[in-house]
């Protein structure tokens, strides 16, 4: 058998050239030795610069004083207890990419030749870009969080899908309309999981149409839960991915059940005037005309800011002047109160409109075409 032979190792130079920062202190927090990398770190020549300097008097003592009260702290407690503290660590020094410099170290005793404790040994390693991701990382969750707190007050229907109509995405809205108590039941089905047959093939047409021709605007019919059938007014347009390539559809559905019922309404209340019309019952045409607004030429000129249009169109979403408010305090992440929005509409647009109350605002700015459909993102 081989006998085995162990290499004379020069443990000096293996310390003195290891990945990462390596240093040792005395009891006093005051350094004596340190590989070359950490001595780069700090500036020095030379591991041997360091020798003698206090943590005090580290660089990141006047970039980020709170630093040297803590890896003191830190030592301490290594050097009391014994045992191993792992730590992070903000220097305060700028990396090539501009971002403080954080590090993860791990302080163990440092033991001479008689088993007694005489300072610390610490590995540190940079964990500043693996940082910088995690709050990349973070800051995008916060967005998606927020993102979803948004659409989900809305009461309208609004989705996403695939090219093959498979949905990605949705908001409370539609897990109403389902009767699902979570994304989760949504998410992954298409048209012909969700609809009846007739409505589906209905639904894929336009979706294919938009995936074609880029948008669509009209009614759709859907059966919601319970069987009931609804009618809505949706505005679909292609969902494109970072570098402009279709990947799916985004749309928003209104329900308009109840306004097609009013129109219907309104439609048999025109015929019954025409009808009067043609028998020249004067009296009976001139009463119902009493009760139709008239709509002058200046009405349809009506000017608007940024912030009326908003507000006309959450009240056309039936939302109360303090749902309102919420809602564009998390868009625009500045406060608006309730109070604000009540003074626009009785002062600005009761008087611009020439009513009296927010059913008379709506329905006049519906017939003035004066309600948009998708807000802008700008804000006054």
């Amino acid at each position: 058998m081989k006998k085995f032979t162990t290499p004379e190792i020069d443990i000096e130079f293996i310390v003195k050239n290891a990945p990462g920062y390596v240093y040792w202190k005395n009891l006093d927090s005051v350094y004596i030795g340190c590989n070359q990398n950490c001595a780069t770190l700090i500036g020095l020549k030379t591991p041997s610069d360091i020798i003698g300097l206090h943590e005090s008097s580290m660089p990141w003592a006047k970039m980020n004083p709170s630093t040297v009260a803590h890896n003191i702290n830190a030592d301490q407690r290594v050097i009391l207890t014994h045992e191993k503290v792992i730590t992070e660590e903000c220097l305060g020094i700028k990396n090539e990419s501009g971002l403080p410099i954080i590090l993860r170290s791990e302080k163990s005793p440092l033991i001479d030749r008689n088993g007694a404790v005489v300072g610390i040994l610490g590995v540190s390693i940079d964990i500043t870009d693996t940082k910088e991701k995690e709050r990349l990382i973070q800051l995008k969750l916060n967005e998606e969080v927020k993102f979803r707190q948004i659409i989900d007050l809305v009461e309208a229907s609004i989705y996403w899908k695939d090219t093959k109509g498979y949905m990605l995405g949705c908001n409370q809205h539609v897990l109403d309309m389902f009767g699902a108590n979570s994304r989760e039941v949504v998410i992954g089905k298409n048209e012909y999981d969700l609809l009846p047959k007739e409505e589906a093939i209905q639904i894929s047409k336009i979706d294919n149409s938009v995936l074609k021709n880029g948008s669509y605007r009209g009614e759709e019919i859907f059966t919601i839960a319970g069987g009931i059938q609804k009618i809505y007014f949706t505005v679909k347009n292609r969902l494109l991915d970072n570098s402009g390539n279709v990947i799916g559809i985004v749309g928003t559905s209104l329900d308009i059940t109840s306004q097609k019922k009013e129109q219907a309404k309104f439609l048999s209340f025109i015929d019954k005037i025409q009808h009067d019309i043609q028998n020249y019952k004067i009296e009976a045409l001139t009463e119902k005309i009493g009760v139709i607004p008239k709509i002058s030429s200046s009405d349809k000129q009506i000017r608007l800011t940024k912030r009326e249009l908003d507000i006309l169109y959450y009240l056309s979403l039936h939302k109360s002047p303090k749902d309102i408010a919420q809602i564009i305090t998390i868009i625009e992440n500045k406060p608006i109160s309730d109070s604000t929005i009540n003074a626009i509409i009785n002062k600005k647009l009761y008087t611009k409109f020439g009513v009296f109350n927010i059913g008379q605002l709506v329905e006049k700015a519906i017939l003035l075409d004066q309600i948009p459909f998708l807000l802008e993102n700008s804000s006054d």
